[in-house]
């Protein structure tokens, strides 16, 4: 999926804060979260969080409510793309917009350096979210997997 700046359609939810991660720390929080918020064990997604990507043209995003972090996201830009990732929220702070605010954040935030197109892959859980910001299909793909046994 994919939108241009012309066909962005930004979200913000009151109380919701979101801050760019900065340093390690960071970087393990919005590791923590984003394992839960995927529901996979924390070592895999240890390795995608990493210092070295930090001032890469990767920058990681955490959203906190009240002091709890309750989403995070990762925009890569590229050029004049940014691309938008593991945007996820924990189940138990889901269908509060903060995926929404999360996407819209990151897609502003490549707008604003620069970018002219944002680009998104959604799983269906998270594709009416992304069509509501404006981001529209440009290409379908099937995943093949192995059968689960």
């Amino acid at each position: 999926m994919a939108v241009a700046p012309g066909e962005f359609v930004d979200a913000m939810v009151d109380g919701f804060e979101i801050a760019r991660v900065e340093d390690e720390e960071g970087l393990v929080e919005a590791a923590r979260v984003t394992a839960a918020g995927f529901e996979v064990p924390l070592e895999a997604m240890r390795g995608l969080f990493v210092p070295e990507l930090l001032g890469s043209g990767m920058t990681f995003y955490i959203g906190h409510v009240d002091g709890e972090t309750v989403a995070a996201a990762v925009g890569c830009q590229v050029g004049d793309d940014v691309g938008i990732f593991g945007v996820a929220t924990p189940p138990r702070h889901r269908r509060r917009g903060y995926g929404a605010a999360m996407t819209a954040h990151a897609v502003r935030s490549g707008f604003e350096a620069g970018a002219d197109m944002a680009w998104l892959q959604t799983s269906p859980m998270g594709e009416s979210i992304y069509s509501a910001l404006g981001f529209q299909h440009v290409v379908r793909h099937a995943m093949l997997t192995r059968p689960t046994p």
